[in-house]
């Protein structure tokens, strides 16, 4: 869809190769690895915990970032970075002390938030002099199809067990299983709204530091929790409204919106 919002809007659509160590390494930051996550994650992980704690994903953005440029954090920073994993164990310590089955799932979805720390961090620092917000978009997400549609067509055929000998048709089906039109419309529904989204991304990215961009956490959970509510009846606990106080708590300490003492202060 970029891409061909690219060719209606300049006539051509150029794709630098100087570029194209940047689209693959942030595309596997902050696309594969952290949507492949959280769908394993999700297959057990309420949309609403889910959602609280990816809001890590600012709190490791500021240690990420202090650890790159080599910079101590100041004690307030120390400070919502703590708050914020006291909030994400008041969501995460009950499912682990009653069940072992939820553990797996929940690992995969703390990695969400630290591989999106690390695409953040990777995109500000690396990103190219006098990049184009929707020419990287593209290129980050192409750049995704080409690594993966190979390794999705193997692992399909793998799956269905078919003989090195058979024709290109019979590869073609197991590679594309059926999907039904509900789900079908859904995934046409996703692609829009991730086109939209990583096109927003790469703007606000240029406009901001990775610390700024990371402040998109707020609305992520907000609305995580908020569908999750609406659409798939999840209760809305005491825990998880704990959990986001302290989150909010916890990131405008770090972002330096709050101060406690004025020997917090920079």
């Amino acid at each position: 869809m970029l891409l061909i919002v690219g060719f209606i809007r300049k006539g051509a659509f150029a794709l630098k190769s100087t570029h194209f160590r940047y689209y693959c390494f942030s595309g596997l930051l902050s696309v594969s690895a952290p949507n492949l996550m959280a769908n394993w994650a999700l297959l057990e992980v309420p949309a609403s915990t889910f959602s609280v704690l990816v809001t890590l994903s600012p709190l490791f953005t500021f240690a990420l970032s202090a650890l790159y440029e080599r910079k101590a954090l100041s004690a307030q920073r120390l400070l919502g970075i703590f708050v914020g994993f006291v909030a994400v164990l008041l969501v995460t310590g009950q499912r682990f002390n009653t069940d072992d089955a939820s553990l797996l799932p929940m690992l995969f979805a703390l990695l969400v938030p630290a591989l999106l720390a690390s695409g953040n961090v990777y995109r500000s620092k690396a990103y190219p002099t006098g990049g184009d917000a929707l020419s990287l978009a593209t290129g980050m997400l192409l750049s995704q199809v080409v690594l993966l549609t190979p390794v999705y067509a193997l692992l399909a055929i793998r799956h269905q067990n078919i003989d090195a000998g058979v024709d290109s048709t019979q590869l073609m089906s197991a590679a594309h299983p059926e999907i039904s039109p509900i789900l079908m419309a859904g995934i046409l529904l996703m692609v829009i709204i991730s086109a939209l989204g990583y096109l927003m991304t790469f703007r606000l990215q240029k406009m901001t530091d990775s610390v700024g961009f990371s402040q998109v956490g707020y609305f992520v959970t907000l609305t995580g929790v908020t569908i999750g509510i609406l659409f798939f009846d999840e209760p809305l606990t005491v825990h998880i409204i704990a959990a986001i106080g302290l989150l909010f708590i916890g990131l405008a300490l770090t972002n330096g919106h709050l101060t406690l003492n004025p020997l917090f202060k920079k």
